[in-house]
């Protein structure tokens, strides 16, 4: 499975920068695609910033959830939930972490679900989650070209 945070399932559904390459590496995941339930949540708030921001239209982001709900009744897309105890490793890695290293909650959630769930790989072209992947001790890969 190839585990995309957010941002990467957003390209999935919305035109934005890298949408193609995103979209190319989705339809060659023959194990298919996960992430965890954050993620899920995560990406209805991108619809609505789209949605806010003028991007796309009330009728738009109905037909985009419409795709979004048909993949999921398809089998597309594989949710992990996270145990209390996952959460309160990930709280703990925040105290250990060393204090040049920047990541928001969300993120050391994706990285955390991860490597929980046996993946050694996280796609996304969010800088601070490449840069803390690491640390977590799992691989982060961007195949947007920069």
């Amino acid at each position: 499975m190839m585990y995309f945070d957010t941002a990467y399932i957003a390209k999935c559904y919305l035109p934005e920068p890298g949408s193609k390459c995103v979209q190319e590496l989705a339809r060659s995941g023959q194990d298919g695609l996960c992430c965890s339930e954050w993620g899920r949540l995560e990406l209805f708030s991108v619809f609505h910033r789209h949605l806010r921001e003028g991007r796309i239209s009330r009728d738009e982001l109905m037909d985009v959830v419409a795709v979004f709900r048909e993949d999921e009744a398809d089998g597309v897309w594989t949710w992990f939930s996270m145990k209390p105890s996952q959460l309160r490793s990930v709280a703990n890695q925040f105290v250990e972490m060393p204090d040049d290293i920047f990541l928001r909650a969300g993120d050391a959630l994706h990285l955390r679900s991860a490597v929980v769930n046996g993946l050694n790989e996280v796609y996304t072209s969010d800088r601070h989650l490449l840069a803390a992947a690491a640390y977590f001790g799992i691989k982060g890969t961007n195949v947007i070209e920069q």
